[in-house]
């Protein structure tokens, strides 16, 4: 029986054993939050061509600052901010294009 158990490395001599695995270490997630203005339009005057826009996060842009609308994503309009704001809500004049209520105003 000793001779059956001290044979056991036998079988296992001439094979090669596995080259040990390396992880290379990941990165950590950096998360940066968008510099852009986000708003949405709460109210559109046509005849007026303006619109007020609602700021949620309360960083308003300044005066003067155009902003692209957007709808389902697509570029529809741009504004431009006008001196007139009450808290988070600023008037824009509509320079180009068709805005609607709900659209999205973004700066770049």
């Amino acid at each position: 029986m000793a001779g059956l158990l001290s044979g056991c490395g036998w079988f296992h001599r001439g094979q090669a054993r596995p080259a040990p695995v390396t992880v290379a270490p990941v990165p950590p997630v950096i998360v940066t939050p968008a510099q852009t203005s986000a708003a949405y339009v709460l109210l559109v005057n046509d005849s007026g061509r303006f619109v007020v826009l609602n700021f949620p996060g309360g960083q308003v842009p300044a005066e003067g600052k155009i902003l692209d609308i957007y709808r389902n994503g697509l570029k529809t309009a741009e504004v431009k901010l006008s001196k007139f704001r009450q808290e988070n809500n600023v008037t824009a004049d509509i320079l180009t294009g068709e805005v609607r209520k709900g659209d999205e105003a973004r700066g770049e």
